[in-house]
């Protein structure tokens, strides 16, 4: 069973893999009927490559940092690529089918046919298969969660360099439950800066004024109210369990200050949060 936080599309069943080429190397590759997409980023290095696809020839150079998308189309494709002075890639095969009903559940419409896109210098694209292709750092808290958020920002971002876009007619109503939980793990991951609609926006596609609307719709708070209450809630347990100074406990949980957590405190719950941790120190 799905547990809330967990990434609606988990990345962990695409195959992933690296490629260190050395230079002066001229490799010819066929691929016959692409049924998955296959996503490459350029580490290091660079090519120069030819492309024929329906008998038509392209002609381009990769270098650092590029991402090339090669969508399912169920074509042949011949590349032939000449590599100096060698470089490292690194290549996803993403199910079609993931990323298709990842745009319908964020209410994006997909494009009618999908295009061969190649991006040299996409910071969006980059930082996503940077994160996907390095194994997770010792100690990281939360490293599969934010494996999982590359990954959806990935396949997001895929249907938007192809054109999709939002479907207004269609995304009237508020998020999924699923979304929604996804959304809700994200706040809670990130209470210490303070999760921004511009932050959250591109985590399912959409503008930041569209976002904030249908994040409305969902929970009945704006995104900034929300946030607040996600902190008194996450205080509760520390209250209650911990002796942390409240100077501390209030910067760990995003709050400007002291006084600034006093106060959002007294105004949900009617009380301060040093009576509220008294109840439970108090006879101890």
């Amino acid at each position: 069973m799905e547990q809330p936080g967990m990434a609606l599309f988990p990345h962990h069943a695409w195959l992933g893999y690296w490629e260190h080429v050395r230079g002066g190397t001229k490799r010819i590759t066929v691929c016959r009927r692409q049924l998955a997409f296959y996503v490459s980023y350029m580490d290091t290095g660079w090519a120069r490559v030819r492309w024929v696809r329906r008998g038509r020839e392209t002609c381009y150079e990769v270098g650092p940092g590029a991402v090339r998308i090669s969508p399912a189309d169920g074509e042949q494709h011949t590349l032939i690529a000449a590599h100096d002075p060698g470089n490292s890639f690194y290549t996803l095969v993403i199910p079609r089918a993931q990323i298709e009903a990842l745009a319908a559940s964020a209410g994006i419409a997909c494009p009618v046919e999908w295009r061969h896109v190649l991006c040299p210098d996409d910071p969006v694209l980059r930082a996503c298969m940077k994160r996907l292709s390095a194994p997770a750092p010792a100690g990281e808290a939360d490293a599969d969660g934010r494996r999982d958020e590359a990954a959806r920002r990935l396949m997001l971002r895929i249907v938007e360099v192809n054109g999709g876009r939002p479907c207004w007619s269609a995304d009237a109503g508020p998020f999924g439950g699923r979304v929604l939980e996804h959304l809700v793990a994200y706040v809670d991951a990130h209470l210490q800066s303070g999760p921004r609609l511009v932050d959250m926006a591109p985590l399912v596609g959409l503008s930041p004024s569209h976002f904030a609307r249908k994040f409305r719709r969902s929970t009945g708070l704006s995104l900034q109210r929300f946030v607040a209450i996600r902190r008194i809630q996450a205080s509760f347990a520390r209250l209650r369990d911990d002796d942390v100074p409240l100077a501390r406990l209030a910067v760990e949980l995003g709050f400007a200050s002291q006084s600034h957590f006093t106060r959002q405190f007294g105004e949900l719950t009617g009380v301060t949060p040093a009576k509220y941790r008294k109840q439970f120190t108090s006879g101890s």
